[in-house]
């Protein structure tokens, strides 16, 4: 294969994918019934969100808004603290106040989310496992399949990374 031929097959493998890169748009206190993101035999991503308060990641085995493992309400309190929760809505289970783990409604910020072996890590950035992170490990066995996200009190926009898979 030449250097051609493989940029081709790239860039349709990015063309293929590209609806999974686009910008979604949710008005406030939106709820779990738009986009389910399959990430099975996935064990990090990287969501980019971009409001004023409030982001909510949500972590599912079924797409089914009772399936909900974890939720991460990044930007809490007016977007002073960032926590994990075991239900929507739920008790707070860890959380931090660190700013590079809260919003910024004036770009697109990256947030990386992995979940493994019954632990969830949140951290800022593109680069998976660097940088400040917030993780919380649930004492029963959880199989994450699916990701969505809500807004808040504020309307939300985020991309969800995009994802180029073997073919």
């Amino acid at each position: 294969m030449d250097v051609a031929e493989g940029v081709r097959i790239l860039l349709l493998a990015y063309l293929v994918h590209l609806s999974t890169n686009d910008i979604i748009s949710l008005p406030k206190r939106s709820e779990y019934t738009g986009e389910f993101y399959n990430v099975v035999n996935q064990e990090s991503k990287i969501v980019y969100l971009k409001t004023s308060k409030g982001a909510m990641v949500g972590f599912f085995e079924s797409v089914n808004v009772s399936s909900l493992v974890y939720e991460v309400k990044v930007g809490k309190d007016m977007n002073t603290q960032t926590v994990i929760r075991n239900s929507k809505s739920g008790p707070t289970m860890n959380s931090t106040t660190d700013p590079n783990l809260l919003l910024d409604n004036t770009r697109f910020k990256p947030f990386y989310f992995i979940w493994s072996h019954n632990t969830l890590v949140i951290g800022a950035g593109t680069v998976v496992g660097h940088g400040s992170t917030l993780q919380w490990s649930n004492d029963k066995d959880v199989t994450v399949r699916y990701i969505s996200v809500r807004a808040g009190s504020s309307p939300l926009d985020y991309i969800f990374e995009l994802s180029c898979k073997k073919f």
